[in-house]
Parts: structure tokens; C-alpha cells; sequence
């Protein structure tokens, strides 16, 4: 789930006409294209669920030992996402810092999913007891 909502989010599709982040691009310029359409439902899918996805994963994380030192992270993660989100969808429909929103957005998603890794290879590098003597 993750990793197709990052590689959404990662290519961009060839037809878009501009990209947002520049000054003479406008939503609805974009969407009237049928590559910016494209572009939009997609990656509006993929930030939800990235936005979305630190809360029933954190639920099922904090059970476990290893992985609880990612406490404030998720917390905050759980909080951002839908928040930034939100912001996003709020400065789309006004037409003001669509691209400050969206690079918030990502910024709160990017860092989540960084320490998700690190505390992944963190736990896969520490020795654990199988309960058996050798």
C-alpha cells in the first residue's frame, strides 16, 4: 500500500500541460488537460491513503517492542497527515499556495516513512533469542 502510493506520487504523468508549483500554472488549467486530470485523481488518492495510513498502522506497531521508540513520530504523524491533507484541499479550492500545501504535505509523509525505515533496519540489526541453548 505504501509503495504504490509513493510511486503514484512519484511519476508524473506525461501530459501534464504545466506544473502547479509555477506561477503561471493554475488548477483548473491543469485539469483541463486529460493528463492533469489523471495526475490529480491519482495523486489525490495516493496522499490520502499516505495521509491516512499512520493511524491503524501505528495501532497495530505499538504493540510491539521494537518499534515503540517510533511513538512521537507516528503521534505525529497520525495528527499532520489529515491535517496537511486537509490544508491541501483548502488551498486547492482557493487557488492560493496549492504548491506550499502539497510540498507540506509530502515533507509530513516523506518523514514518517523515513523513520518507519530506519527503525525497520534498526530492528532487523539487533540479535534476537531464538529460546533455544545451541
Amino acid at each position: 500500500m505504501l509503495a504504490i502510493a509513493g510511486l503514484a506520487i512519484g511519476n508524473s504523468f506525461p501530459l501534464i500541460p504545466c506544473r502547479i508549483a509555477n506561477p503561471s500554472c493554475t488548477a483548473s488549467y491543469q485539469l483541463n488537460s486529460p493528463g492533469g486530470l489523471t495526475d490529480a485523481i491519482v495523486a489525490t488518492l495516493a496522499f490520502l491513503v499516505l495521509a491516512l495510513t499512520p493511524i491503524p498502522m501505528w495501532q497495530r506497531l505499538s504493540v510491539l517492542p521494537g518499534w515503540r521508540r517510533l511513538k512521537p513520530v507516528m503521534l505525529g504523524a497520525r495528527i499532520l497527515g489529515p491535517v496537511t491533507f486537509l490544508l491541501l484541499g483548502v488551498a486547492s479550492s482557493a487557488n492560493v499556495a496549492e504548491g506550499l500545501m502539497e510540498r507540506l504535505l509530502t515533507t509530513t509523509c516523506v518523514l514518517w516513512i523515513a523513520a518507519l525505515a530506519v527503525t525497520l533496519i534498526v530492528n532487523s540489526r539487533t540479535p534476537r533469542c531464538s529460546g533455544r541453548d545451541p
